[in-house]
């Protein structure tokens, strides 16, 4: 299990404008901190900064949600500076007519 491994899991979800991070104390799922960072590369260099203020860097787990779309810019620079970077994709969920939400017109 993760919580055997660091001691901090970092929740991150891109969208095009925002990065999210949530550090999370892996042992006790407690919040340690938020924080909001515009979607720009100094927008990414604050949000490491950020984290790396609240943890340990061989003591935690970043997991992107989206590495794939939004969050293809911050996943690759993390992983150039060797931190560990679990992907979360959200499953697709689409309704009787084909849209990507439960909510319909």
């Amino acid at each position: 299990m993760l919580v055997e491994l660091v001691h901090h899991v970092v929740g991150v979800d891109p969208d095009r404008d925002w990065v999210i991070i949530v550090v999370i104390a892996a042992r006790s799922s407690g919040v340690v901190a938020e924080g909001r960072f515009p979607a720009t590369g100094d927008g990414y260099d604050d949000a490491v900064e950020f984290v790396d203020g609240h943890t340990s860097e061989t003591e935690r787990a970043r997991v992107i949600e989206g590495s794939g779309s939004y969050g293809r810019g911050l996943a690759a620079a993390l992983g150039h500076r060797g931190e560990w970077v679990i992907e979360f994709d959200r499953p697709m969920r689409k309704t009787e007519d084909g849209a990507k939400s439960a909510l319909t017109p």
